[in-house]
């Protein structure tokens, strides 16, 4: 498998803020939750993921720290964009290949049948089930590594009375 380098022209990136906090913040789990989160495919396809995209991290942090200096710099701000869409593109395509794969094949497509303009005005609405898909698959990783790591200590009939 390759990197990511599908031209991104707008390409709304897709939303997995879950993933993004549990790789940026690092929620604290007891060491006993995070051994029962790794050993779940879930959990072992996050820690992939973090390890794959830990330059994007870092290249972030370092945008971020340059963008401080000078606020008015829009090509700071700019560049610290580029490098979050390009961590979160690098999250989504090692998560879940398939799906990143139908969502930049979809854009690559609709890059070559629509025009441009339509492209800018409306580009979240241009291959929006295939980003919802990606955006669900991601999801879905997420909640299964939780899911391992604290794992449900109450009964569904006991949440009901």
């Amino acid at each position: 498998m390759t990197e990511p380098s599908i031209p991104r022209n707008n390409k709304p990136p897709p939303k997995i803020d879950g993933m993004v906090h549990l790789a940026n913040d690092r929620p604290s789990f007891t060491d006993k939750e995070r051994q029962r989160m790794l050993q779940s495919v879930e959990g072992r396809w996050l820690a992939r993921a973090m390890k794959r995209c830990e330059g994007h991290e870092r290249a972030i942090r370092e945008a971020r720290a340059e963008w401080l200096k000078q606020r008015d710099n829009s090509q700071k701000r700019t560049q610290l964009e580029e490098e979050r869409h390009k961590y979160i593109e690098c999250l989504t395509f090692v998560t879940c290949p398939a799906g990143w794969r139908q969502y930049s094949q979809c854009w690559t497509h609709s890059l070559a049948h629509y025009s441009n303009t339509s492209l800018q005005q409306q580009p979240e609405a241009v291959c929006q089930y295939e980003r919802q898909s990606l955006e669900l698959c991601v999801g879905n990783v997420v909640v299964g590594a939780v899911r391992a790591a604290v794992p449900a200590e109450i009964d569904d009939e006991e949440m009901f009375l």
